[in-house]
């Protein structure tokens, strides 16, 4: 927990485990998280048929005309929680997110904590840690915040490990600079990626790694 607790201004990464993740990670953490949350998700128009394909149908087996009804009575309450949680909007079917990226920096300077789980859930998964890979997009946050404050971003990793009941946390090593050339950016997320995976193996073994701390479900 006290890798998690750190003051100042960080990024969190983290694995989504479909609606697990997201939920145990703000649960959990007594940490004030501004999450990234794909737009359609805070959209009121947009929200249901989203909810409906990602949510419903996948994780509730709920096909229609029962699977419609419940999203579209479902969906209004879920864009207001998340409206008011302080989501960022990010509209990953409509290209470059720059509104997202300005938002993201403009309360990282306050010593705010963006929360960001960057699983392209379009892409197969790893059947041993349920981890899909990584859009990489989200790393470019990292040189913008070095361009524009002369100093590294902190990058903490979320694992959400249901087989523990814990979230391992970790610090990740830092991203080179403000270089946003594509390459490095895929370096550093495939990184990550392969980072959290390694969690995923040795959260049995969280006890004895001075590197980690968890915290327990609630």
């Amino acid at each position: 927990m006290e890798i998690a607790l750190q003051p100042g201004p960080a990024v969190y990464v983290g694995n989504h485990l479909g609606s697990t993740g997201p939920l145990q990670i703000v649960r959990s953490i007594p940490v004030r998280f501004y999450p990234w949350v794909i737009g359609e998700m805070l959209d009121p128009h947009r929200a249901p048929d989203y909810l409906y394909a990602d949510l419903i149908e996948k994780e509730w087996r709920l096909s229609e005309p029962a699977g419609r009804l419940a999203s579209r009575l479902i969906a209004p309450l879920a864009v207001r929680a998340l409206r008011s949680a302080g989501s960022i909007p990010v509209e990953r079917s409509r290209g470059w997110t720059a509104d997202a990226f300005q938002t993201s920096l403009e309360l990282l300077a306050q010593a705010k904590s963006i929360l960001i789980m960057p699983e392209d859930s379009g892409l197969p998964m790893d059947p041993t840690t349920h981890l899909h890979p990584f859009q990489c997009g989200f790393v470019a946050l990292c040189g913008f915040y070095a361009e524009r404050y002369d100093r590294p971003l902190p990058v903490r990793l979320l694992l959400v490990h249901p087989p523990t009941r814990r979230i391992v946390v970790q610090n990740a090593g830092e991203y080179p600079g403000s270089d946003r050339r594509r390459a490095v950016i895929e370096a550093y997320c495939h990184d990550l990626y392969n980072q959290i995976r390694e969690m995923w193996t040795t959260a049995g073994l969280v006890d004895h790694d001075q590197r980690l701390s968890t915290v327990g479900f609630l």
